[in-house]
């Protein structure tokens, strides 16, 4: 077995140590998100183990593009040992982390053996700020200079770049890149914790274009306002989003009649924009379309005055919508719980709660264990809902 048979399996690895479950990484071969098994990875560190038992000691040379197999901690001291004998494998890596960053810094040209200690460095060694300072210097560079880097490369370090962007999060997402998706024009996608990106936007990145960063900072906006779902208490802009949601769930063309309204792809492209220009920026680069840019993007928070959608071939406010649909179907109670906050289901079916009700659950409202944020979304929630109520007993529309 020679070095790149060995790298290949490493590598192989190094792709299962995230669950495909949930995205989270597993230790011990356990997922510390889902607690599931990873017998994948399991298989794939026994056979590494299996096919190294029978080496000979000194005949592969440690260095980085073998240092892999020491940072994943996937080999003990006696396994590492029947491999590489005698090696400093701190060390080793330290000179080389130190030489390749020299370069970084002063911008030298890399030649072929530096991109896999690149690779390693970014992937397995350095902290979060090392890491963008790097992708900073892969993206700016490509942009610039037209594939100095190997597609390979560039490609995995979007993926990282992805993930990295993605905070803050308990649970950094699975990037993956596809050749295509089924749904016509989808470019990007969310599932679950996985962000998935068209094989297509990465290669024109790849030649210069900065669109696919306005792909990738939308989808970042999807999996946040996910988060925000699970993690915050509502405000009323993401309790908005549930509702459309709700109805998206029950009617197969709700979104793609709703497309260009829905509040929740209105933020993601609004933030998709923004976040584009001020990356690009950030790392000295300057957006040519910048203004005509800008102005779409505010033209997405115009949208959000409305809360109008069709719905069932009906042109109505979101709540009458709402009120219908749970009333014959009420176990979007339990599939979206935060509907909740406004609705009852009692002996007499599903209601919405009336404003001396929302009021009520406002002023008993227990502020005591929740961050200034999370106060904040909680005020705004009752303040917008209670004033709405109040407006549609008065006969406004707004």
């Amino acid at each position: 077995m020679d070095r790149e048979q060995i790298k290949t399996l490493v590598d192989e690895i190094k792709d299962s140590i995230m669950c495909i479950n949930c995205g989270d990484n597993y230790v011990n071969y356990k997922c510390m998100g889902c607690n599931s098994f990873g017998q994948e990875l399991n298989d794939k560190v026994k056979g590494l183990k299996n096919k190294i038992s029978n080496i000979e000691k000194d005949t592969i040379k440690f260095d980085v593009s073998m240092a892999r197999i020491y940072s994943l901690n996937i080999l003990g001291d006696t396994e590492l040992n029947s491999i590489f004998h005698g090696v400093d494998y701190d060390k080793t890596i330290e000179n080389a982390y130190n030489s390749l960053m020299n370069k970084v810094e002063n911008n030298v040209p890399f030649v072929d053996s530096d991109y896999e200690s690149l690779e390693y460095f970014t992937f397995d060694y350095c902290n979060d700020e090392e890491k963008s300072f790097i992708y900073d210097y892969i993206i700016k560079e490509t942009l610039v200079k037209n594939k100095q880097f190997p597609y390979d490369f560039f490609e995995n370090s979007i993926k990282d770049f992805t993930r990295l962007k993605s905070l803050p999060f308990d649970k950094r997402p699975r990037v993956s890149i596809v050749d295509y998706f089924d749904i016509k024009n989808r470019n990007a996608l969310v599932l679950g914790n996985e962000i998935q990106i068209k094989k297509q936007i990465v290669q024109n990145m790849y030649n210069g274009s900065i669109e696919g960063f306005e792909t990738i900072f939308h989808e970042i906006t999807h999996l946040e306002q996910k988060y925000r779902e699970n993690n915050y208490y509502t405000s009323y802009d993401d309790m908005l989003a549930i509702k459309e949601k709700v109805l998206k769930s029950s009617e197969d063309d709700f979104y793609e009649k709703n497309h260009n309204i829905l509040s929740f792809e209105n933020e993601a492209r609004f933030y998709g924009k923004l976040n584009s220009i001020k990356y690009l920026e950030s790392i000295g680069l300057k957006v040519f379309r910048k203004e005509e840019i800008l102005n779409e993007a505010q033209k997405e928070l115009v949208k959000k005055d409305s809360e109008t959608r069709i719905f069932r071939n009906r042109e109505e406010d979101i709540n009458e919508s709402l009120d219908f649909l749970l009333i014959e179907e009420p176990k979007y109670l339990d599939k979206f719980p935060k509907l909740n906050l406004e609705y009852i289901e009692d002996d007499y079916g599903v209601r919405r709660k009336t404003v001396d009700e929302f009021v009520n659950d406002y002023e008993s409202f227990d502020f005591s264990p929740m961050d200034p944020v999370q106060i904040d979304r909680v005020n705004e929630y009752y303040e917008k809902t209670i004033a709405k109520e109040n407006n549609k007993i008065k006969g406004v529309t707004k």
